[in-house]
């Protein structure tokens, strides 16, 4: 069986990310009703309260300790027709940290957080389309605004569990809330869902995904996934209140 190693197939792709948006939203009331009296020469003014219901998300970073994800072939993997033989390796996950600021808790009711992701890069960025349109891998963001933390009492909460596409903590019982997001990435069904070095080498109970199971084909798909390398996303971030 030929063999090949991931430094020969260039089986490694490591994202960046440009920047990371923020985003405010505000609502205030500021209402002055005239109202004519009982004679023509008084008015009745009133004037509604101000309620300040600003929900802001601010110092939005990378986190510090798993800031980029990788394709690549898993650190395990030593035997069959792709194998690992250096950096990167598969590291499917990443994540950011922000703050969520409620300016007044009693009239702000947050619903939640949602995010929507840009990519860029000129060539690499239309690398990395195609190879999401081609289902290489499947996105936990698009440019569809996805649920990143829902909310309970106006103020945002754990959402999902570890090893979701999408998993949400949050510290703190107060304004700033402090969160963390970690993303995960996919396979998609181009290879079955699986890594590409495993499932070139999968038996026929693995059903066959869009790219053969073959070394030429598998290598050509790699090769175009490659092209991506380079690309960079942008993260938008959105808190949604009531």
């Amino acid at each position: 069986m030929k063999k090949l190693h991931n430094n020969k197939l260039a089986l490694g792709l490591t994202i960046g990310f440009s920047t990371i948006a923020l985003a405010t939203v505000g609502f205030s009331s500021w209402v002055i009703s005239v109202v004519t009296g009982a004679e023509v020469s008084n008015i009745n003014v009133q004037v509604a309260d101000i309620k300040d219901k600003s929900v802001s998300i601010t110092e939005a970073a990378l986190l510090g300790t798993d800031s980029t994800f990788a394709f690549g072939p898993r650190s395990d993997d030593s035997a069959g027709s792709i194998q690992n033989s250096g950096t990167p390796v598969e590291d499917l996950t990443f994540g950011i940290t922000y703050k969520v600021n409620i300016t007044d808790v009693t009239q702000a009711s947050l619903i939640g957080i949602t995010a929507t992701v840009a990519v860029s890069g000129d060539t690499a960025g239309n690398a990395y389309t195609t190879a999401l349109t081609n289902n290489y891998f499947v996105s936990p963001l698009s440019g569809t605004a996805t649920n990143l933390a829902g909310a309970t009492a106006g103020a945002p909460v754990n959402t999902g569990t570890s090893g979701d596409d999408i998993y949400t903590t949050v510290t703190g019982t107060a304004s700033p809330y402090t969160c963390t997001t970690i993303f995960t990435y996919k396979w998609g069904t181009a290879f079955s869902s699986l890594n590409p070095a495993v499932y070139v080498d999968s038996d026929s109970t693995v059903t066959d995904g869009s790219v053969a199971k073959t070394v030429e084909a598998v290598k050509a798909a790699l090769t175009s996934l490659y092209a991506a390398n380079g690309a960079k996303l942008t993260i938008t971030l959105s808190p949604s209140v009531a």
